[in-house]
C-alpha cells in the first residue's frame, strides 16, 4: 500500500550514543544490507539516525576509540546529531533541537538508549550522588566510609585518564564485583 512506501516508515531514530546505543547500531547496521535484500528494499532509503544531546559519542572512552566507532558507523549510513536533545517523541517520529533550533525527524521506528541512571534509592540515601550513582574511590569504598562499597550501576568512578566516569556497563560491573570481592577478603584478613 501507498502507507508502506513512506520513506518515514524506513527511518529508525537511536536516542542515545553511550555504549548501549552504539553497540545496537553497530548490530543494526550490519544487518540492515541483509534485510533489505531479503524483503527487496533499496538500501539507499533506509535511514539511521543518532541522536546524543552530549557534546560527544560514547562519553567517558577514549577519543581513539570514539572515532573510530564513529568512522565505522557513519561507513554503515548511520547519521549522528552530536549536541542535539530529543525533546518529544511523537507518534510520526521525534522533536529534537539544538542551539533554540527544534527539528523534527519522522520515523517510523524510535529506539531508547540514553538516560541511564542509578537506582532512585541511592538519591535517597544521603551519600553524595550524581544521577543516582555514588562517587567511590578506586577501591570502590564511598569516600569517609571505609565500610560501605558501591558497585555496579549504583557506582560513579571517575577514569584519570579522561578526567570522566567509567560507563555503568556490564563488563565494568563484572570487573568492579571481582575487585570488591578481593578487596573484602584482603580487609578480612586483615590487609588494606
Amino acid at each position: 500500500t501507498e502507507a508502506e512506501k513512506r520513506p518515514e516508515r524506513l527511518t529508525i531514530v537511536v536516542g542515545g550514543a553511550g555504549f548501549t546505543g552504539i553497540e545496537f547500531l553497530g548490530e543494526l547496521g550490519n544487518r540492515i544490507p541483509e534485510l533489505c535484500r531479503e524483503y527487496d528494499i533499496d538500501r539507499q532509503q533506509v535511514r539511521l539516525i543518532c541522536v546524543e544531546a552530549a557534546p560527544s559519542v560514547l562519553p567517558g572512552f577514549d577519543p581513539e576509540l570514539v572515532d573510530y566507532a564513529v568512522n565505522y558507523l557513519e561507513g554503515k549510513g548511520v547519521e549522528f546529531k552530536i549536541g542535539t536533545a530529543v525533546k518529544e517523541c511523537t507518534p510520526d517520529g521525534i522533536i529534537c533541537g539544538k542551539d533554540n533550533q527544534t527539528e523534527e525527524i519522522k520515523a517510523g521506528t524510535v529506539v531508547w538508549a540514553a538516560g541511564v541512571r542509578g537506582n532512585p534509592i541511592i538519591e535517597e540515601s544521603g551519600f553524595e550522588n550524581m544521577r543516582g550513582r555514588v562517587k567511590v574511590k578506586p577501591d570502590l569504598r564511598v569516600e569517609g566510609h571505609d565500610d560501605i562499597f558501591v558497585i555496579g550501576d549504583c557506582s560513579l568512578i571517575i577514569n584519570e585518564e579522561t578526567e570522566r566516569p567509567y560507563p555503568p556497563t556490564a563488563q565494568i560491573s563484572m570487573q568492579q564485583g571481582e575487585t570488591c570481592a578481593n578487596n573484602l577478603a584482603a580487609l578480612i584478613h586483615g590487609k588494606e
